[in-house]
């Protein structure tokens, strides 16, 4: 079976990781799987490509040029695949009509937001494609459902399907050289948030939390590990809050080495106040750290509150600062919610798993082409 997978670029976000994950266990599983960029290409291709993988870069003039559709035409039937897996809307888009040119050729939408449109124009023109999709995949309950009520589609072909962890980089990570950078002390505990710079991540009320926590902990140190358009002005918030407070805040960046941060965590933030399918959450639990996260997209299908996280109301600051500080005075609990996180990731969620499920989805789908004979 020789499958490619279609986005708009490799730069280092969740839907990103997530398909550089699949397609590396695919592989593993004996699958061809490639990939192609057509806006750009980015971090992850670099890694891809010392890996063996092969990724492709074409930039499309627009989502229906009709000089990069032809080009995709030409490159799917001299590649011979005979499965197309597009993800998120510009490459559902160009992917789908691309696939007609060239004789109709299976294909897979993942969409991996809760997020769907930016326009009415958008949402006419998904309507207007569904019925050339074999499958579409959503990354939670609550984006399928609205994509149904919005475009009135069937849902006989649109599926939930969650994303997977690689646990192994996370099995023997050492978090040490991260908390020298940082120059934690020994006992000092790390709260920290891996996230875009984005409004929807809020990291607004993450660093509210920050002098309430402080106030009544002051061996609390918090890392902030992304980057984005929000960075400028939560480093503006964060210094607000005096030299005294914003000293214990680190802004990371965009990093590659989320599993040592991870390592060296000791609790585990998301105050998104609307997601699909976090990728974060998933690494924080695979490092069998205590997740505290609102309850948005399809956090509540991973998390159990006090089970195996904990759960704060959307943009409460104060919740939010409770929480860490009932963690904080809790080594117990800590350990105990990090043990069922990791525990139910593995069997829930590991990317093995995930991927032989897409697996299984591409086998009822090339069969179906085989039983209409086209």
């Amino acid at each position: 079976m020789k499958v490619l997978h279609v986005i708009s670029s490799l730069t280092r976000g969740g839907a990103e990781v997530q398909v550089a994950s699949l397609v590396r266990t695919l592989r593993q599983q004996g699958v061809e799987a490639e990939i192609l960029c057509i806006r750009e290409l980015g971090a992850l291709a670099s890694e891809l490509v010392k890996e063996n993988i092969p990724v492709h870069f074409h930039k499309f003039r627009s989502r229906l040029s009709p000089l990069s559709l032809w080009w995709f035409r030409t490159f799917l039937k001299q590649g011979n695949f005979h499965l197309v897996h597009s993800h998120m809307y510009r490459s559902n888009t160009s992917s789908t009509v691309g696939r007609l040119l060239a004789g109709r050729k299976p294909i897979v939408c993942s969409v991996h937001s809760r997020k769907l449109w930016d326009t009415k124009r958008q949402k006419a023109m998904d309507r207007r494609l569904h019925r050339f999709r074999s499958r579409m995949l959503f990354v939670s309950g609550e984006a399928r459902e609205i994509f149904l009520k919005e475009t009135g589609c069937s849902a006989e072909k649109c599926l939930c399907f969650p994303n997977g962890v690689d646990l192994s980089p996370f099995d023997n990570a050492e978090g040490s050289s991260v908390r020298e950078e940082l120059k934690l002390a020994e006992n000092e505990l790390l709260v920290t948030m891996v996230a875009r710079f984005e409004h929807a991540k809020d990291y607004e009320t993450f660093l509210q939390a920050v002098p309430l926590v402080l106030e009544q902990n002051s061996g609390v140190s918090f890392a902030c590990v992304g980057d984005g358009r929000t960075r400028e002005a939560m480093e503006s918030l964060a210094q607000s809050f005096g030299e005294k407070d914003s000293k214990k805040i680190h802004f990371l960046g965009t990093r590659g080495d989320i599993p040592s941060i991870l390592a060296a965590t000791d609790i585990a933030v998301l105050s998104s106040h609307w997601e699909g399918f976090p990728i974060s959450v998933l690494e924080a639990l695979a490092a069998g750290k205590p997740m505290i996260v609102n309850p948005v997209g399809a956090i509540p299908d991973i998390l159990k509150d006090g089970i195996t996280g904990l759960l704060f109301p959307a943009k409460d600051p104060k919740k939010l600062a409770e929480s860490i500080l009932r963690l904080a005075k809790d080594q117990a609990s800590r350990s105990s919610l990090g043990t069922q996180g990791r525990k139910m990731v593995e069997e829930c969620f590991s990317i093995e798993k995930v991927t032989q499920s897409l697996i299984t989805i591409y086998e009822a789908v090339l069969s179906e082409k085989s039983l209409l004979g086209s």
